[in-house]
C-alpha cells in the first residue's frame, strides 16, 4: 500500500503556481525531504523541463518515492538526504 498525504494532496496545486515562476528558468530541481513524494510526482508531471530529484532520509523513505511512475515523467531515483549534523 503507497502512503498518501492529505495535506500534499491539499497544497500542491498553490506550491505549483509559484514553482511555475521561480523555476522558469531551471532545468533540475533537488526536493530536501520529499517525504512521500507525492509532491515530486505532481511537479514533475506539471513541469515537464524539469528532472526532479527527490531526497529523504533512508529512515523517513516511503515505498511511494520508489514506485515507477507512469509515462514520461523526467524523475531521477530518489537519493539519500545527507547524515543530520550533530552538535
Amino acid at each position: 500500500m503507497l502512503s498518501l498525504s492529505e495535506a500534499c494532496e491539499r497544497n500542491k496545486g498553490p506550491i505549483l503556481e509559484v514553482l511555475r515562476q521561480e523555476l522558469a528558468a531551471s532545468t533540475r530541481v533537488l526536493e530536501v525531504g520529499s517525504g512521500t513524494g507525492q509532491h515530486a510526482v505532481h511537479f514533475a508531471a506539471a513541469l515537464p523541463q524539469l528532472t526532479w530529484q527527490p531526497s529523504e532520509l533512508p529512515e523517513n523513505r516511503w515505498r511511494s518515492m520508489c514506485a515507477p511512475i507512469p509515462g514520461r515523467l523526467r524523475r531521477s531515483t530518489p537519493c539519500s538526504a545527507p547524515t543530520r549534523c550533530t552538535s
